[in-house]
């Protein structure tokens, strides 16, 4: 279209576009595919000259454009060398000259809707790289919203992790042929985490698969039903000091006990400091906040503890595996829930006479129980696996350098021995 003609230059959704049958060339489906994935992998750029759609409007659209937007022939006119064009929203009203593809593919790929257009310009806007954390909250809320348009943007949020945490993602998200969860336990406790904003930049996708492989999930749901707990006693269910509980705030307080007088001064004097909770500006709520958080009888946990947790717990579960259940990682069916403790459930049998071994640091000392339960007896075989783990398993933990190193070397008589104590 020639420069006499032009008129005028607006942001429309894709679906002000209608296309005339007779003209022009009709949608072809590898191109729009690959303008989708273009469009996925750096976004429209919808302000480069060479993305603009020609389109004709007839009379009667051209003098709606003007009243709409209350301005003359000649302030519309200006934007084509002034920029800056104005949105307006039509609807089936702008006749397609050139860049039918890029419509098919942006109206295939975007919605209208305005829930989209806001959560498009937040996803664009970030310069940064979002956190592992960050992108699983904010897919599982999309997930969960299951609102139109929000599925286009579930994959380009996808687009930003590597291929080891895409396919950590969909291993945690697996579901089975009627649309459940495999791992819905997990799921769900995760879920419950969401509101808490500053908690997720803690969250490591990389290292999900080889906590689901673990096939552990009462364990692991406990844990993170326990940072539920505690976040819920520190902010009192208040979704106003929810909001406050920023990353900040959760990286100064995870790992410490308030119920030890050095840790709960370092506690309230970084409270008094505004160094945590620096968002809550009421003196009365801070003074509740640091109540709460003092009357903590436990170490307050974190998603960086839970990870730095599971070290040690992998290293028990896989003793547990590979010598107790004499099973491997691939033996479980995710589909019947199978894990560690419910494996563990079947074989169990109360043991006659219930004894208990006593001696730590030797082997062979035992006092008689009145009774024992299997869950009992599952913690005395983790205990028995993470005091043993050096001659049972070639994991490494975390040492102390000031201490002389440990010999990691699977020895052979380790393993009847740990068999038989277990029986």
């Amino acid at each position: 279209m020639t420069e006499k003609y032009l008129v005028g230059i607006i942001r429309v959704p894709p679906s002000a576009f209608t296309f005339d049958a007779a003209h022009g060339r009709q949608e072809h489906g590898a191109i729009t595919e690959r303008l989708i994935r273009v469009f996925r992998r750096s976004a429209c750029r919808q302000d480069d000259q060479d993305n603009y759609i020609t389109g004709c409007v007839d009379e009667s659209t051209y003098k709606e454009i003007l009243s709409t937007l209350h301005r003359s022939p000649e302030a519309l006119r200006r934007t084509v060398w002034e920029g800056n064009p104005p949105r307006i929203a039509l609807n089936n009203r702008i006749v397609c000259v050139d860049g039918r593809q890029r419509i098919a593919a942006a109206r295939r790929l975007y919605a209208t809707r305005p829930a989209f257009l806001r959560e498009k310009v937040k996803r664009f806007s970030y310069q940064t790289k979002y956190a592992d954390g960050e992108i699983y909250r904010t897919l599982r809320s999309y997930q969960r919203q299951d609102e139109i348009g929000l599925a286009n943007l579930i994959g380009e949020w996808v687009l930003q992790l590597t291929p080891c945490k895409e396919k950590s993602l969909w291993i945690l998200l697996r579901v089975d042929e009627n649309g459940n969860y495999l791992r819905g336990g997990i799921v769900a406790a995760l879920d419950a985490l969401l509101p808490f904003v500053g908690l997720w930049p803690g969250f490591q996708l990389g290292n999900i698969h080889k906590y689901l492989a673990l096939h552990c999930d009462e364990q692991i749901v406990r844990y993170f039903e326990h940072i539920l707990a505690i976040l819920m006693k520190i902010t009192g269910g208040d979704p106003s000091v929810i909001s406050c509980l920023d990353f900040n705030t959760i990286r100064e307080l995870q790992g410490l006990a308030p119920s030890d007088p050095n840790d709960a001064a370092l506690i309230t004097m970084m409270m008094n400091e505004r160094l945590i909770f620096s968002q809550v500006k009421d003196r009365a709520l801070r003074r509740v906040i640091l109540q709460n958080i003092l009357s903590l009888d436990t170490i307050i946990a974190s998603f960086e503890t839970f990870h730095a947790n599971m070290r040690y717990l992998s290293i028990g579960m896989q003793i547990i595996t590979r010598h107790i259940l004499g099973m491997k990682a691939t033996d479980f069916d995710p589909s019947q829930a199978q894990t560690v403790d419910s494996c563990l459930g079947v074989a169990w049998r109360p043991p006659n006479p219930p004894v208990i071994e006593t001696d730590q640091a030797g082997e062979g000392r035992f006092r008689s129980l009145a009774s024992m339960g299997g869950n009992l007896t599952y913690q005395l075989l983790f205990l028995m696996a993470i005091r043993r783990f050096p001659r049972l398993s070639n994991e490494r933990t975390l040492q102390d350098t000031v201490y002389c190193k440990l010999v990691f070397a699977p020895h052979f008589f380790s393993f009847p021995h740990t068999r038989r104590i277990a029986r």
